[in-house]
């Protein structure tokens, strides 16, 4: 059995760099998996919330892939990009339901993994060719998934090391830090410094407030943007640079402005004339259209549209999601993550290294979710759930639920207290 989960952790290590992985094999690995993981249970019908939500929004995606474009399951292009929701989220399925007892030891895993991270880093800084800008995306597609990733891997590897001490998670971090700066990723900088700031300021506490000033800053940019975005005649973007007249041409340098006044408003457009169910999950790509209303102000459909999967997304999380989704799914992602963040939190009490780092990689997912879609892509979100994964299994897992069915009775989902594990005891793998 250790076996079968020390695969799986491997497994995702390497489908990080997705473009090393065919999305063939990721499917063919995963989806029996979790599938096998659902069904064994010793009760069918109860679930935790943690595992409701998930299920709940896996099956509105498919839902809303299916209404909207039923072919795009066969199209490699879905997975690549629109759907990448389904590989990265299939790793954290796979953990939530893992049908397996596993007593891991957490702090040999992590050195494991962190180690795997840093050889390969270095490999790649050395042994691949920058890109045409001369920036580096060392095994990813894009600078961006370069830095989500290295951005999620500093933040956690700063955590450990905070609560441990441990000489080679400082050396870690900041390997991690140089490789983030080197793939010139702003958001993902940003994102990190901002978990970073919050962590010293308020030491994660007020999570809910946080979130709502989060998602505040975001409507305010986006109320000012969008008239002006009508008054240009609501400009339905192609590409990522755009030429606004002879005299003024946006290129890289200007991509938040490209973003703030073009994508945002699309996207927050789209959002507005179907909030409740959203256009379609995959939607927002697709060009030219026309709304066709179904029921007033509660659900829309785009007509007439060239459906395609492109890189021409929101760049940001939020109204990518009540775009497609709307806010049935918007509210799904976030009890989802209000549930893991939950867990987390749990998770001080038998290893507060673990908790800081994940918490740290937590809101770094979620900062950086403001200037990219960055909640879906497997670059971020796969280590972000294998390490989270981990720390399930272990405090959480089937070897818990099995302890607590012969103690004292609680409730359903919360692990009976244990002290914490120093990194001197370990426990036996």
């Amino acid at each position: 059995m250790r076996h079968i989960f020390k695969f799986l952790i491997l497994f995702s290590l390497v489908c990080t760099v997705t473009n090393l992985v065919p999305i063939s094999v990721i499917m063919i690995v995963l989806l029996p998996m979790a599938l096998i993981g659902l069904f064994y249970r010793r009760d069918f019908l109860r679930f935790e919330k943690i595992e409701l939500y998930i299920i709940l929004l896996f099956a509105y995606v498919i839902i809303s892939s299916t209404l909207y474009n039923r072919s795009a399951f066969l199209d490699f292009d879905f997975y690549r990009r629109d759907g990448n929701f389904i590989i990265s989220y299939l790793v954290l399925f796979v953990f939530i339901f893992l049908p397996l007892a596993v007593n891991i030891n957490v702090d040999r895993a992590f050195y494991v993994i962190f180690a795997f991270f840093f050889v390969a880093s270095i490999v790649a800084f050395f042994g691949m060719p920058l890109d045409e800008e001369g920036v580096y995306r060392f095994l990813f597609i894009s600078h961006n998934a370069a830095g989500g990733f290295y951005s999620v891997v500093a933040a956690a590897c700063m955590g450990l090391w905070v609560v441990k001490r441990r000489p080679l998670y400082l050396l870690y971090s900041l390997a991690f830090v140089v490789c983030l700066y080197e793939t010139d990723s702003r958001g993902s900088v940003l994102a990190i410094i901002a978990a970073i700031g919050y962590g010293l300021t308020l030491r994660f506490k007020r999570p809910g407030t946080v979130f709502i000033i989060f998602l505040a800053i975001q409507f305010l940019i986006v109320l000012d943007t969008y008239p002006t975005w009508v008054s240009m005649g609501k400009i339905m973007s192609v590409g990522a640079n755009f030429t606004i007249n002879q005299d003024v041409d946006f290129d890289r340098a200007g991509t938040f402005i490209d973003r703030l006044y073009y994508l945002w408003p699309r996207a927050f457009d789209n959002f507005i004339h179907s909030p409740l169910l959203g256009m379609g999950f995959g939607s927002f790509d697709d060009l030219w259209y026309r709304y066709t209303t179904v029921i007033p102000h509660i659900f829309t459909i785009k007509d007439h549209q060239f459906i395609r999967h492109t890189d021409s997304h929101a760049h940001n999380s939020t109204f990518t999601i009540l775009a497609e989704l709307g806010l049935v799914g918007y509210t799904l992602f976030v009890l989802l993550f209000g549930q893991i963040l939950n867990k987390i939190r749990q998770m001080h009490q038998y290893d507060p290294g673990l908790s800081l780092a994940l918490q740290m990689s937590f809101w770094t997912c979620v900062f950086s979710s403001a200037t990219e879609h960055r909640i879906t892509t497997p670059a971020q979100m796969i280590p972000f759930f294998t390490l989270f994964g981990i720390g399930y299994v272990k405090y959480f897992g089937k070897r818990r639920e099995k302890a607590s069915a012969h103690s004292i009775p609680a409730v359903h989902g919360t692990p009976t207290p244990e002290p914490a594990v120093t990194p001197e005891q370990g426990h036996t793998p």
